[in-house]
């Protein structure tokens, strides 16, 4: 790690110092892009506070965290020592440099497996695709673009600054995807545990995970093993934490999965199930739920065999996309994965399109929920037409990079020029 990085890190953490300390925390802790039901840092006050009044935070409809999260929290906001509590904004800025310290070794990791592989493969491609592989620049370069595309992104940033819990989730997630690329196994089954202790829906990265460690010394075995050992021991810890009280259970991945509340936020189902008829709403709860966690996996998995670390993103922006509570730390996890895939650039073709639509929606998110809620001269549909038109834009994206995928896939067995009858002819999949 250079120099220049270090201080591209120092002045983010700088930047969201300032913001922790403005007032702008306090004007945007309440928004529904940010904060869900399921991480806003009042409701995790509120847990906390109940259960230091020996009342189970579980019962109501008002905590739905790990007890893990409740009980460290339980200790930082109790702690009698002053600087304890005064430390709680900078963990979760600690936090993320963490998690864009990891990202960023993760990509090194990567980018080197990517070169040896093309390296080794070269003699198989076409003769005139030097310009479409890996050079030396990107070794260098893509690493720091994760890290910066991480700890820059206005989405990751208003996330650290409104101490949302999805911080620690994306911690969890950066230490799962170092130890995944580096093949280290029994790491991240753990990561992967701490993930899915917090929301259910990263479990679809299992298949990806067991898929790359096949690949590497047979060790998928023992990466299912850890991580059903983890997830035994964890759950037994949460028993303990909660005096063998199950209701947690039900508060958590009960929650997620029922979507009982339907405040607006930034997903699909709170507007769908506020205009469902209640005799259908199993029915399109488990449509649904399908959708969001077993659909893509197995076509993802099969088609891009060979690339587990592509699906594993993909898996990711589609959870971030579908899941029942997601908010933008959710997005910009996945978008600063996306610079890892900086060699399948040239092949998309939705780009400025996307970016379009980004900007867009995150004016006008706001704006419309402004009008919606304070001068009431819009209603719900206006909301939740910017919601769907930022998931679809998430959803060109993904589809985009899958299409570069196999173009470029094409490219270097056919090579760059392409004819028809004699004539220029370009690869395009509609």
């Amino acid at each position: 790690m250079d120099i220049s990085l270090i201080v591209q890190i120092s002045i983010s953490m700088l930047l969201r110092c300032w913001l922790c300390n403005s007032e702008f925390k306090t004007l945007l802790q309440g928004r529904g892009e940010i904060s869900t039901p399921i991480n806003a840092w009042k409701n995790l006050v509120e847990g906390v506070t109940l259960s230091n009044n020996n009342i189970n935070p579980y019962d109501g409809d008002i905590f739905h965290e790990s007890p893990l999260i409740l009980h460290t929290f339980k200790f930082l906001l109790s702690s009698q020592n002053e600087w304890i509590r005064w430390s709680i904004p900078y963990i979760f800025i600690l936090c993320d440099v963490i998690s864009a310290v990891l990202l960023y070794y993760m990509a090194k990791s990567y980018m080197i497996q990517m070169a040896e592989i093309e390296k080794k493969n070269k003699y198989k491609y076409a003769k005139n695709i030097t310009r479409i592989l890996i050079n030396i620049e990107d070794l260098v370069n893509v690493p720091k673009y994760v890290a910066l595309a991480y700890l820059y992104n206005p989405f990751s940033i208003l996330n650290c600054i409104c101490s949302t819990s999805t911080v620690f989730a994306n911690l969890f997630l950066c230490l799962f995807f170092f130890a995944f690329v580096t093949k280290k196994p029994i790491l991240s089954s753990i990561a992967l545990t701490l993930t899915v202790l917090h929301n259910i829906y990263p479990i679809t990265l299992l298949v990806p995970a067991c898929v790359h460690f096949h690949h590497y010394k047979k060790s998928w075995k023992l990466f299912l093993l850890s991580f059903f050992v983890c997830s035994s021991f964890f759950f037994y810890i949460c028993l303990v934490l909660m005096s063998f009280d199950t209701s947690f259970i039900g508060s958590t991945y009960g929650f997620q999965l029922t979507v009982p509340n339907l405040q607006p936020n930034i997903g699909l189902f709170w507007y769908f199930f506020t205009e469902m008829f209640e005799h259908f709403r199993v029915l399109f709860i488990v449509a649904f739920q399908i959708n969001s966690i077993c659909l893509y996996v197995l076509p993802l998995t099969l088609r891009l065999y060979k690339e587990p670390v592509l699906v594993a993103i993909c898996l990711t922006g589609l959870a971030a996309v579908f899941k029942s509570y997601p908010c933008v730390g959710d997005t910009a996890l996945y978008l600063a994965l996306m610079p890892l895939c900086k060699y399948l650039f040239p092949f998309m073709q939705q780009g400025f399109m996307v970016a379009c639509f980004f900007i867009g929606c995150s004016m006008f998110a706001p704006t419309v929920w402004h009008l919606w809620i304070y001068t009431r001269s819009a209603n719900a549909n206006f909301y939740f037409g910017v919601t769907l038109a930022f998931a679809t834009s998430q959803i060109f994206l993904l589809t985009d990079l899958l299409f570069a995928y196999l173009k470029r896939d094409y490219t270097l067995e056919n090579g760059i020029q392409k004819t028809i009858n004699g004539k220029p002819a370009r690869l395009v999949l509609d």
